[in-house]
């Protein structure tokens, strides 16, 4: 189920991301939430009704906008993946009639613009990942054409601004992982100079969001697999590093998310391998993990500084949170 640093259930990414994604939704009409709760802090959970309670399962936020509606996927007992969006109490579903229906298959909603226009990729029945944008209920294919086309291989949509700017992560032919930035049909790779060589997941770059400055935040994989989080702007890769983060394979610094008052929101893992939810502005980190898990991460933040996140409990189910920024400073 793991595999590169991708937000969400899948955002195909980091600390083995979880990369579950399954079976076509069964129903076609909107579902309440199972539990909109609030606890400690004021962190309000998003569960779906229909996520299981086991390892690797339960709800994947991984996209908010700046009306406040959600996006991610949901992964049953079975390991079925849904995805869904979330509006005004309910979810509704999102799944792409190309998607695989095998368990580990299916769709992934990622992010969703404040025109309502969502980002994601879908994995099909050979286990290939192909990237699409969702406009109206019209799906756009979105394959990066250094992709590869096999297994584990592909093209994942991450971000998606109110330009139409869409960035991401491709594997290639050769199993490598790049970043690339989608902008008026053209595609372009970009690659840190400080990036491992490994094969996907243990080496190469990505990105994961961005904002409507056309700043772009991601990250990368070093010689011995630490992630270190970038931050890209006119061409040129900046490092950030928490200072909490740790410093063997598979710990490091990750950055999801970037609204256009510049702050990020990501995770690092620490030296003990818990992931944390993290976000950074003007040089400054802050931690934030949700009381009720035994490890957080930041999926993205709205330009009201309302941040949305995951955390995992005891059984490593995983469960999807929002917290507002007046909620945050209390």
């Amino acid at each position: 189920m793991g595999m590169h640093r991708t937000r969400g259930a899948a955002r195909y990414l980091v600390v083995p991301m979880v990369l579950a994604i399954g079976a076509l939704a069964a129903s076609a009409g909107p579902a309440r939430a199972a539990a909109t709760s609030e606890h400690e802090n004021h962190f309000k959970t998003l569960d779906h009704p229909g996520a299981g309670a086991g390892s690797g399962q339960g709800t994947f936020v991984s996209g908010l906008n700046n009306h406040g509606d959600v996006v991610g996927d949901w992964v049953d007992g079975g390991n079925y993946n849904f995805g869904f969006l979330y509006h005004d109490g309910k979810f509704s579903p999102i799944n792409h009639p190309k998607a695989g229906t095998a368990p580990f298959q299916g769709t992934n909603p990622i992010d969703i613009s404040s025109d309502g226009v969502v980002v994601g990729y879908y994995v099909d029945s050979g286990n290939a990942y192909h990237g699409f944008l969702l406009h109206n209920g019209h799906y756009k294919a979105i394959d990066d054409p250094s992709a590869g086309t096999g297994a584990a291989m592909g093209t994942i949509p991450q971000g998606i601004n109110e330009s139409g700017l869409v960035d991401g992560l491709m594997v290639d032919r050769s199993n490598k992982l790049h970043a690339f930035i989608l902008k008026n049909g053209h595609y372009t790779t970009v690659d840190d100079p400080h990036a491992g060589t490994a094969d996907a997941p243990n080496g190469g770059t990505f990105f994961a969001g961005t904002n409507d400055h056309a700043v772009i935040v991601g990250g990368y994989h070093d010689s011995i697999n630490v992630l270190h989080a970038l931050l890209y702007r006119n061409g040129h890769l900046r490092e950030i590093n928490d200072p909490h983060a740790g410093t063997a394979s598979g710990e490091g610094t990750v950055a999801f998310a970037i609204n256009n008052e510049g702050v990020l929101a990501g995770y690092y893992v620490d030296s003990s391998m818990v992931s944390h939810g993290m976000v950074w502005h003007d040089g400054r980190f802050t931690t934030v993990d949700d009381p009720q898990g035994v490890s957080s991460n930041l999926q993205s933040i709205n330009d009201h500084g309302t941040l949305l996140g995951t955390y995992n409990d005891a059984a490593q189910a995983t469960h999807g949170f929002v917290l507002s920024r007046d909620d945050e400073e209390e």
